[in-house]
């Protein structure tokens, strides 16, 4: 693994705990499935936290894809980037009041997905973060690795 790759990896994997924080310390566990209930200690935090969970998820996976599936080519990483941004925005999409109780009927198999939709807010923000994080992942990555310098 090239320093590129692992610098990648950090990124992405330091994006998707603190989007995990964001929810552990911020967001009502009674609206989560598979958070604990406990209380919460960064209300403060929580009036400006909006979309940055859907940010840092949309950017991790992004990211963790593209060195994991070996992604060397804008192109390519493009791909990556518009499927996730696809996949999150249908998410999101989903916890719109229109369609949040269909998709709650229609998915009874799996568990804790219908309280995702129904329990979660449909917020425009989300979609906005979710589109900046692929446009940023999209800029940060792709293109062969720099050449290391090795010196003997």
């Amino acid at each position: 693994m090239n320093r590129r790759e692992f610098f990648t990896i950090g990124l992405a994997l330091s994006s998707l705990v603190s989007g995990l924080l964001v929810y552990v310390l911020v967001r009502d566990p009674a609206h989560l499935a598979w958070l604990p209930a406990m209380p919460s200690p960064a209300v403060a935090f929580a009036d400006w936290s909006g979309p940055l969970p859907s940010f840092l998820h949309t950017l991790g996976f992004i990211l963790l894809t593209a060195v994991v599936a070996g992604v060397r080519r804008r192109a390519s990483l493009a791909i990556v980037s518009l499927a996730w941004v696809g996949v999150e925005s249908l998410f999101e999409i989903g916890q719109h009041p229109l369609l949040a109780g269909a998709l709650a009927a229609g998915l009874p198999g799996l568990a804790g997905a219908g309280s995702y939709f129904t329990n979660g807010t449909f917020d425009p923000l989300d979609l906005l973060a979710v589109a900046v994080a692929g446009g940023l992942a999209w800029a940060l990555g792709g293109g062969p690795p720099p050449e290391e310098n090795h010196h003997v």
